[in-house]
């Protein structure tokens, strides 16, 4: 999962480099920062389980997701 911005022909090298590393396919779901907030404030059947689950940060930090996911 991506939140934020960033360019695709930025995004897919990084992809490439992890689906190397961790030897399979990676499927990237992308948000905006607002899109992501509202997911998390309606209770977003895909987002609320992917969130309980042990969550590997590749950029950014825990504290980052959980200040992104707060009501502006």
């Amino acid at each position: 999962m991506v939140i934020g911005s960033i360019s695709t022909a930025d995004l897919v090298p990084m992809l490439k480099r992890l689906e190397r590393s961790f030897r399979r396919e990676i499927n990237v779901v992308r948000y905006s920062e607002k899109e992501f907030r509202q997911k998390i404030q309606n209770k977003d059947h895909f987002l609320l389980p992917v969130l309980n689950e042990r969550v590997v940060m590749i950029k950014g930090t825990k504290d980052e997701l959980e200040r992104a996911a707060l009501p502006t």
